[in-house]
């Protein structure tokens, strides 16, 4: 629910061009001038993002409450709907387009140093590198990465989207892609909605299966990690594979 520091009046809202004047020296953009973006607040840099509040609500505390619809986290901003940001009054289609832009861009610096440090051996290192990007989804979705000989990550592919409790594993699918970028290894992931990354019996067959075309055609399945909510489920650590 969004607290009443944010209100509108019967006359509507009516934007500020400026951070309100009360802030003088510490307004965000001038202080951010002064210090740099290390000094300035989650709030004082969303609110440089915002440029601007209402009449009746300063860009500061529209900040603030866009903070607080995810807990204070910013990791969880990443994934905020267009719907949840307009919520705020001062929030309209335009700053949330902008806003939800400025998110995925953080989202792919993110994955992009994790992917650098990707490493095929260690399993924490792929759920890790997985785990923002499944863990939220509704539907199940399974995911191949497909390694070079020297272990190194040359593509990836959405294989299949689910529904809530369960996902296709075309095989066909899976291993046309492998020989089709000349990787030599895969690893399979996919989430649970659910959050417990417990497998089903369906995902124990499809695993097998998975590993013996694998075998038949030469492409190793390295492992098959399931994604729950902050946690996961590795085949190859529970000696599956």
């Amino acid at each position: 629910m969004i607290s009443l520091l944010c209100k509108t009046n019967e006359a509507g809202m009516r934007s500020r061009n400026h951070f309100d004047n009360r802030y003088a020296d510490n307004a965000p953009d001038r202080k951010l001038d002064r210090c740099g973006c290390a000094a300035l607040t989650d709030a004082e840099l969303i609110a440089i993002l915002l440029r601007s509040g209402t009449r009746d609500c300063d860009v500061l505390a529209m900040a603030e409450e866009l903070l607080r619809l995810r807990q204070h986290s910013l990791a969880d901003l990443v994934n905020i709907s267009r719907d949840e940001l307009m919520l705020i009054p001062g929030i309209g289609p335009v700053k949330a387009r902008e806003l939800q832009s400025v998110f995925e861009l953080s989202r792919r610096i993110a994955s992009n140093t994790r992917r650098r440090k990707l490493k095929l051996t260690e399993t924490k290192s792929i759920a890790g590198y997985y785990m923002e990007r499944l863990r939220h989804e509704d539907s199940e979705l399974l995911v191949a990465a497909y390694f070079n000989v020297r272990d190194e990550l040359v593509f990836e592919s959405v294989i299949s989207l689910g529904s809530s409790d369960r996902t296709d594993f075309p095989i066909r699918k899976i291993f046309s892609l492998a020989l089709t970028h000349q990787a030599s290894q895969l690893v399979l992931l996919h989430n649970h909605p659910s959050g417990d990354p417990t497998p089903s019996q369906a995902d124990y067959l499809a695993t097998q299966e998975a590993k013996m075309a694998g075998q038949y055609l030469e492409i190793a399945l390295r492992d098959h990690i399931i994604i729950g909510d902050h946690q996961y489920y590795s085949f190859r650590q529970g000696e599956l594979i």
